[in-house]
């Protein structure tokens, strides 16, 4: 068995082989959205042209609000006239549903009054579909934290105790070998679980099955015929356990090349290669390429729901979220951090002290910043550290919408208490619309890579914006 539970703990980054790279993800990732967003105008509850097209297309940053909510007033729409009954019979009905409303930002336990996430925790219902339903069925659990430990258990028992000697799965015991499709969802659904040795045990034995059924062309095949659905099954499971995809190659060639000879520029992905485009493959090709690119950006798997609902796709996603994971900076309650909501002086002041991590006791006289107020003492620190100043001796408005040349003035002085050096000499033209008193700091952050050229001076920024000038100073500063 090849070591590669290390690299699954680790979830180290890794560059794409050279041919991967020539084939450029994100090119091929854009190129099949389009396709998608056009193939599926109108998604409805259905396994081809529903929820995995809105997954693919919201975990790739391309789902637009109105495509979403229409996506749930559909949803809302069959729920009322089925009267909450998705299936009598196929569980994974709920499951995909459940997974697809969580992961926009829905509630799935209340769907115009009927809660979606019930079914799925009676388990002699669910595993009447059988290993199916409950890979399917944890998968949706897991994404948004539903059900108690005691269900989760059971799913995790029926997945363990359907092992196969060869380490993989079959949707049935009575197969001698295992299907590397039905194996790679065991191993996403198992993902989270890693704490118990025994789903680590069994996860290596999966990725260990899974690399003797791969073909020579880097590629998986169902019951011999190479398909894009088998290729796009591993690369899921392996960008969820955060393996590299480097593991996997053969003879330079990896599951991500294999998949891309399927594409077919400008009609999504073909079921076999040089096969006619297939919804059904490119709709899990989208969502491979997407947990692929994820897992490259460092953010957070295919089938969790994000942290916020609201910044999938944003240029400062991975910057939100890493001053999140920190402490920095906060969402706006539920799942919201409204990216395009703009900054105050009291909030620029907020996140700069927390991200130099300051603590200390301090006082301000400002007559507009009161001890009462909950940015007093961060609007204090910061005055002392000289990071803030007031817009005159007595005042500091703190409710004010911070400019991109003023927070230039505010990170260039952070920058320099967290150690920063920055030689500006090589932008000796900083455009004629900055104020005087801002230029050198705005040189200043060029040169050290917190600003980007394309940031207008007078430009109010917002949330996301500010996020991520903050991130690339402590990135810059080795603090993250």
């Amino acid at each position: 068995m090849r070591k590669v539970l290390s690299v699954l703990i680790a979830f180290s980054l890794c560059a794409f082989p050279v041919r991967a790279e020539k084939a450029e993800i994100d090119t091929i990732l854009s190129d099949t959205a389009d396709f998608v967003i056009s193939a599926v105008p109108n998604p409805q509850i259905s396994s081809i042209g529903g929820e995995w097209a809105v997954i693919g297309l919201y975990k790739s940053g391309r789902a637009e609000k109105e495509y979403l909510d229409a996506y749930y007033e559909s949803v809302e729409s069959t729920v009322k006239v089925q009267g909450g009954v998705l299936s009598s019979r196929k569980y994974t009905e709920y499951s995909r549903v459940v997974l697809a409303l969580t992961l926009i930002g829905k509630d799935p336990e209340n769907v115009s009054g009927y809660n979606l996430v019930a079914p799925l925790c009676d388990y002699d219902a669910v595993t009447r579909q059988g290993l199916n339903g409950a890979i399917w069925a944890l998968i949706a659990l897991d994404s948004g934290n539903y059900g108690d430990g005691e269900i989760k258990e059971k799913y995790i028992t029926k997945i363990l105790e359907s092992e196969l000697e060869d380490g993989g799965w079959s949707l049935s015991r009575n197969e001698t070998a295992a299907d590397c499709d039905v194996t790679a969802m065991a191993l996403t659904a198992l993902s989270s679980h890693l704490d118990a040795g025994s789903v680590k045990d069994a996860v290596n034995r999966g990725i260990d099955c899974l690399l003797k059924m791969q073909n020579s062309g880097g590629g998986f095949s169902t019951y011999g015929e190479e398909t894009a659905e088998s290729t796009a099954q591993v690369l899921t499971a392996i960008s969820t356990l955060g393996i590299g995809i480097e593991e996997f190659s053969k003879s330079d060639v990896t599951p991500l090349d294999a998949l891309f000879g399927y594409c077919k520029k400008g009609e999504g992905f073909s079921h076999t290669s040089g096969g006619e485009s297939n919804l059904m493959a490119t709709e899990q090709a989208l969502y491979a390429l997407a947990a692929v690119k994820r897992r490259q950006e460092g953010k957070s798997t295919i089938f969790v729901a994000d942290k916020f609902c609201d910044i999938s796709g944003n240029a400062s996603e991975g910057a939100i979220l890493a001053l999140n994971e920190k402490g920095i900076i906060n969402g706006m309650g539920g799942r919201i951090f409204a990216p395009e909501n703009r900054v105050t002086r009291a909030e620029f002041a907020t996140i700069a002290v927390k991200a130099l991590g300051l603590s200390e006791d301090a006082d301000c006289g400002f007559s507009d910043v009161a001890k009462s107020d909950w940015f007093y003492s961060y609007v204090a620190v910061a005055y002392k550290n000289g990071i803030v100043y007031g817009i005159s001796d007595t005042e500091f408005n703190p409710q004010g919408e911070i400019t991109c040349e003023e927070a230039a003035a505010m990170l260039q002085r952070a920058a320099q208490i967290s150690g920063i050096k920055a030689d500006f000499e090589e932008y000796p033209e900083i455009t004629s619309e900055i104020s005087d008193w801002a230029r050198d700091a705005y040189a200043f952050c060029l040169a050290a890579g917190i600003l980007k050229k394309d940031k207008a001076p007078k430009k109010v920024l917002n949330r996301a914006e500010i996020a991520q000038m903050v991130y690339n100073m402590l990135e810059k500063a080795e603090i993250l």
